[in-house]
């Protein structure tokens, strides 16, 4: 909040982290001799309008010239701005909050003297949160304005979320997930990055203070995968990356994959069956059509949950290792993956206050 007038501080009201409502006092600044001036303003205003209504009645009479009596009310409307202005002038003593927050700094002390555009104090609104972040260009396509955005804050031991309702993240959990909606997307890439910031907008009923960073996923459209590891993959004759099953009566067949999503401990693939038995060991030494001898052996299954940080949870694999014979021991994998909703790799963005900063 700036001075719209000068003056010395006389009164301090409201002090910093306290919160305040639009219209609240928060300073006081010297009047000086404005009372004064303002008394004689309005004497003005009142003699000029005297003269004007004798110039009117000399008129009526034909006593005086238009010319006079325009004059006068010149005059009178001159004595009426100067009388408002005296009072606008008063009024900006007083320093009101502009909406309702939180007071987050203040720059001056009682004594101080604040010239016009001095800066007082600060004010932050925390409701809603607005969270900045970077879409790179080639996912740009699929981000909206009104798309749903899963935000995580980083706010070490303390967990934010959102408290059911229509800001509920289904399977995050007691894992501080709280969901946004996208209000802005930039209609021109960074000319370095190539990137296009984006705003999501926040509530934040439980006012959680501004300025944390936090890990924002964008769901995008739901594919089906298969979650395998990268030393399965294989190339056909024709140079093709994919992957070698067994199918019908024990006969090897090549599926082409596309790698939708990697991490550390795997990646994602679509392009194969929704269940298939996946050779994992010795794909190089079979090829398309050959049959071979399966020996199935169980395995205990494990969760997709391992792979997926919270967003996508609750969500299982079943896996069964298979032994293959010809001539070499190979090993297929039977994988039965759900659909699984893919989401952006989380990064770190920062919150800030959309109420308001002044």
């Amino acid at each position: 909040i700036l001075a719209q007038t000068d003056g010395k501080i006389t009164k301090i009201l409201i002090d910093k982290g306290n919160k305040i409502v639009k219209g609240d006092v928060i300073m006081r600044l010297d009047m000086k001799d404005r009372e004064i001036r303002l008394e004689r303003a309005k004497a003005r205003v009142s003699e000029a309008k005297r003269k004007y209504e004798a110039a009117k009645n000399l008129g009526q009479k034909g006593y005086a010239a238009r010319t006079r009596i325009d004059e006068a009310l010149v005059a009178v409307k001159d004595a009426q701005a100067e009388y408002q202005n005296i009072k606008i002038e008063i009024e900006n003593t007083y320093i009101r909050a502009p909406f309702d927050g939180i007071i987050n700094k203040r720059f001056v002390e009682i004594g101080d003297y604040a010239s016009i555009k001095d800066p007082l104090l600060s004010i932050v609104d925390n409701t809603p949160l607005v969270a900045h972040a970077a879409i790179p260009q080639n996912k740009i396509g699929s981000v909206r304005v009104g798309g749903l955005a899963i935000i995580k804050i980083n706010s070490g031991d303390k967990t934010y979320k959102n408290n059911g309702g229509d800001n509920a993240v289904d399977g995050m959990g007691d894992n501080g997930a709280i969901t946004g909606k996208i209000r802005y997307i930039a209609p021109r890439a960074d000319d370095i990055t190539r990137s296009f910031q984006i705003e999501i907008e926040i509530p934040n009923p439980d006012n959680m203070p501004s300025g944390f960073s936090a890990d924002i996923y964008i769901p995008q459209k739901a594919v089906m995968a298969h979650f395998i590891s990268p030393g399965i993959l294989t190339l056909d004759e024709q140079g093709n990356i994919g992957v070698k099953t067994i199918e019908g009566e024990n006969i090897v067949k090549f599926y082409p994959v596309k790698i939708i999503s990697s991490q550390a401990d795997g990646i994602y693939v679509t392009g194969l069956p929704d269940k298939a038995q996946i050779i994992i060991n010795g794909q190089g030494f079979v090829r398309d059509g050959e049959k071979v001898k399966v020996t199935l052996k169980e395995n205990k299954a494990t969760s997709l949950d391992d792979h997926i940080d919270g967003i996508d949870s609750n969500v299982d694999s079943s896996i069964d290792n298979a032994k293959v014979n010809n001539g070499d021991d190979n090993n297929s994998e039977d994988i039965n993956s759900p659909l699984l909703p893919l989401n952006d790799s989380p990064g770190n963005h920062n919150t800030e206050n959309a109420g308001g900063n002044d």
